[in-house]
């Protein structure tokens, strides 16, 4: 029918207009998109709530009358005896968070009120009706973070981390350390232009090149770099960052309030080549786990795919691209290694880390000029070693081996020992011992023993 014939006229019945038609996915994929936006404004409002409240806990430090009564709050959440705290501070800590989302700005972010007065929830439930199982999700992921507002907060804050100072290790400080990895995550999307030769691209950009390597360079060095102790800090007078975060929580945490300096210190025995804890966080408050991740779609034989350039230029740009590859690889490794939260952000993308297995890739088609010799001098060994960083993922996580990991990616290790000189002297061994009991001297898991 055309809008001319039938304008506003109703199905009958009206649970007619949720069930599939040819028309139905143009429907159904509009309404999505426009779910998916309402979540990209949600996570602003987060952003901006959350950015709203760090700035309140800098106002509560930098009074002094505040600061002793945070302090005791500190303390009394330390020892788990928040029932024996006297004062009124808590209700002013609470009002301060209440006021996020009823008062001023925080109100004027509801959905609702930015629509201009739409019924954001009816508008939901009736997204939840449709056959599309796509539409179903979505809206409902929308309903529950309008209901979730203050533990989307809550979990935004549980994520920060508070240095006590502006200097760092290794970058200097935490804006140059920001610009870096900025920058690094720009030259890992754009690798396909300064690492491939041709006249397309134009010439290798070197400079480009050994940016990466010195950044991943300084990042492993940063990871490993003890933490400035509080001795060193304590001119400052901000308290340990874990005081706001965990009150909201409302949780007993002795060991998540312990100071994560003095903590990771006694549980990874003054570095060496384990990273510390504290600066695996500090990256992950960066986002550097997304540039990290992003080095895995990098292409090292996409010169071989049509680029108008020598042999030798193919060779070089393989080469370098497998280079940065392996030092991003590098860095992920140390990024996860001993990190619970890391673990989990980054095997999310198993599926990537599966598709650099075992040796490297040599490319699907060669070019017609390509001679025998030429195609001997690109190396296969050692591959991109992936497998240490899904092994890392899974050391002493309790949680993702239990449930998180395919039967066949046992079977993808199974094929890479097979193809090993001597499978009982390989490090990809430790996969399956680790499946079976994730935490040295803990329990095992019967249903992995099993597979």
């Amino acid at each position: 029918r055309t809008d001319l014939e039938a304008q506003n006229v109703r199905f009958e019945p009206l649970t007619e207009r949720f069930k599939q038609t040819p028309s139905s996915p143009q429907v159904t994929s509009l309404k999505s998109t426009i779910i998916d936006i309402l979540v990209a404004v949600s996570n602003l409002r987060a952003n901006f709530r959350l950015g709203k409240l760090l700035q309140k806990f800098k106002e509560y430090n930098t009074d002094e009358r505040t600061q002793t009564e945070l302090k005791k709050i500190h303390a009394h959440v330390v020892e788990n005896k928040m029932d024996r705290y006297e004062g009124d501070f808590i209700k002013t800590l609470f009002d301060d968070f209440e006021e996020l989302f009823v008062k001023g700005d925080g109100a004027a972010l509801d959905l609702g009120v930015l629509s201009g007065g739409q019924n954001m929830d009816v508008i939901l439930v009736d997204c939840l009706m449709y056959d599309d199982d796509t539409l179903f999700a979505k809206a409902l992921a929308l309903l529950d973070r309008t209901y979730g507002q203050r533990r989307k907060l809550i979990d935004a804050v549980g994520d920060v981390t508070l240095l006590q100072q502006e200097t760092v290790p290794i970058f200097g400080n935490v804006a140059d350390m920001n610009a870096e990895l900025s920058f690094l995550i720009f030259l890992v999307r754009s690798s396909e232009v300064w690492g491939v030769s041709s006249r397309v691209s134009g010439p290798f950009g070197p400079d480009k090149y050994n940016t990466v390597v010195m950044t991943c360079d300084k990042i492993n060095s940063f990871l490993l770099h003890p933490p400035m102790s509080y001795e060193q800090t304590k001119t400052n007078n901000f308290i340990p960052s874990s005081l706001l975060m965990n009150r909201v929580k409302g949780g007993s945490a002795a060991e998540e309030n312990a100071n994560p300096l003095q903590k990771q210190s006694s549980a990874e025995g003054g570095g060496g080549d384990y990273p510390y804890l504290f600066h695996q966080n500090v990256l992950r408050a960066m986002n550097a786990q997304t540039t990290l991740i992003e080095a895995l779609n990098i292409d090292y034989n996409l010169s071989f795919k049509g680029s108008i350039c020598p042999s030798e230029e193919k060779i070089e740009s393989r080469r370098m691209l497998v280079h940065v590859q392996s030092k991003l690889v590098e860095s992920l490794c140390l990024f996860v290694k001993g990190n619970t939260k890391n673990q989990r952000l980054v095997f999310k993308h198993l599926n990537l880390l599966r598709k650099h297995l075992g040796p490297l890739k040599l490319p699907e088609v060669w070019p017609t000029d390509f001679s025998d010799e030429h195609k001997a001098s690109l190396a296969t060994a050692p591959g991109m070693n992936t497998e240490e960083v899904i092994i890392e993922c899974l050391r002493n996580n309790w949680e993702l081996c239990d449930g998180a990991v395919p039967r066949d990616l046992l079977e993808d290790f199974g094929s890479l020992l097979e193809n090993e000189p001597d499978p009982s002297e390989s490090d990809k061994l430790e996969l399956f011992n680790i499946m079976c009991q994730p935490i040295a001297y803990g329990r095992t898991i019967p249903r992995n023993q099993e597979m």
